[in-house]
C-alpha cells in the first residue's frame, strides 16, 4: 500500500506518540492550518506510530503490507492483501514481434497489395488508432475498405480476405502460441487463489482469437477496450475491471504492464496498490529505446524482468 495516493493522498495526519486511530480518524490538510478533514479506515487497523512527518513527500512508496515511518521501525501492523492481479496483453502476456518479421508493416503490406498511396494511407492508419481500439465497428477490415472508397478505389472482393489477414496475422500467432513460461506463471498465481484480469488496449480485429484460446482460460477477467469503450490510461478502463472480477477494490489489486499508452500512471492514479513494470519483452524487441524503458522503471513501484518474478515479489511483501 502506497501511503502517498491509497489512503490518505494529499492528507497529512496530527501524529501523537503510540496512538491508536480510529476509523474515524480527522487528519489535518497540509496545505491548510485550518481545516480538518475525515479520513475513513478499512477495519481493522492498528497503526502505532513515532512523532514525525506523514507527508506525502516524506513517506516512500511501499508494497502492500507495510507502512513505515522515516526514521523510525513502527509501522502498520495489519497489512492489506493482494486479492487480484491485472496484467496487461500485448509486450506483457505476449509479443506479436516473436512472430513478425522486422520488415513487415502492415500499412506497407496493404498499400502494396491494393495500390494505395503508402505514405498518406500510413497517416491514416495512425490518426485512427485511438478510435478503432474503444469501438467495435465498423471492424477494421472495413475501414479500409471505406478508406479506398473515399480515394476512388473499388478493389476485388477477393483483397479483402488478405487485408484482414494482414492486419491480424502476428497477434494472431501471438495470442495462439504464447510461452510457456508465461503460461506456467499464470498457472501458479492462480493455484495461489490470486483473481487474474487483463486490461489491453486493441482493436477488434487483435484480440478476434483471444475466444476459446489456452491463454483465455486463465483470466477470470476480460475487458478489451474496444468493447468497453475506454482506453488505458482513462481510468473507467481500469474500473471496469471490478464488477467482472467479483468487486475486489483496486486497492486489493497490483498491475502488471510493460508502461504503453501511460498505463502504469494511469493504473495508479486509479488506485492500484502496486505497479510493476514488466520489461522482459520490451528490453529486447527492439520497440522502445533504452531510455523510456529507464523512465518508466522510475514511474513504477517495482520491475520484473520475467514474469515468473512475480509470484516472489508478492510473496516479499507478505
Amino acid at each position: 500500500m502506497r501511503v502517498r495516493s491509497a489512503l490518505w493522498g494529499g492528507l497529512c495526519p496530527k501524529v501523537v506518540q503510540g496512538s491508536l486511530f480510529p476509523r474515524d480518524a480527522r487528519f489535518k490538510d497540509h496545505r491548510s492550518r485550518r481545516r480538518w478533514l475525515p479520513l475513513r479506515l478499512p477495519h481493522p487497523w492498528t497503526v502505532i506510530v513515532a512523532r514525525g512527518d506523514l507527508s506525502p513527500s516524506t513517506v516512500p512508496r511501499r508494497p502492500i503490507g507495510t507502512i513505515r515511518v522515516p526514521g523510525h521501525s513502527s509501522e502498520v501492523t495489519r497489512s492489506l492483501p493482494v486479492r487480484a492481479i491485472a496484467f496487461d496483453l500485448f509486450h506483457t502476456i505476449v509479443d506479436p514481434e516473436d512472430f513478425r518479421p522486422k520488415e513487415f508493416i502492415r500499412t506497407r503490406e496493404i498499400s502494396k497489395l491494393i495500390g494505395l498511396p503508402e505514405r498518406e494511407f500510413e497517416e491514416f492508419w495512425t490518426k485512427g488508432r485511438q478510435e478503432r481500439i474503444v469501438t467495435m465497428t465498423p471492424s477494421v477490415t472495413d475501414r479500409v475498405r471505406i478508406y479506398c472508397a473515399g480515394v476512388g478505389l473499388s478493389p476485388s472482393t477477393k483483397i479483402w480476405p488478405l487485408v484482414d489477414d494482414i492486419l491480424g496475422r502476428y497477434t494472431d500467432l501471438a495470442i495462439r502460441n504464447p510461452r510457456r513460461s508465461i503460461l506456467d506463471s499464470l498457472q501458479r498465481l492462480r493455484r495461489r487463489g490470486f483473481v487474474i484480469g487483463l486490461l489491453s488496449n486493441c482493436d477488434e480485429r487483435e484480440v478476434r482469437s483471444w475466444p476459446g484460446t489456452a491463454l483465455s482460460k486463465l483470466f477470470d477477467a476480460t475487458v478489451f477496450s474496444c468493447e468497453v469503450g475506454f482506453a488505458k490510461p482513462s481510468p473507467e478502463s481500469y474500473f471496469a475491471l471490478v464488477p467482472k472480477w467479483g468487486s475486489i477494490p483496486l486497492r486489493e489489486a497490483i498491475f502488471v504492464g510493460d508502461g504503453a499508452n501511460d498505463e502504469l500512471s494511469g493504473a495508479r492514479h486509479a488506485g492500484f496498490s502496486h505497479v510493476v513494470f514488466d520489461s522482459e519483452f520490451v528490453a529486447v524487441n527492439g520497440l522502445r529505446s533504452s531510455a523510456e524503458n529507464e523512465r518508466l522503471r522510475k514511474e513504477s513501484d517495482s520491475e520484473v524482468t520475467s514474469l515468473s518474478q512475480l509470484e516472489s515479489l508478492i510473496a516479499s511483501w507478505e
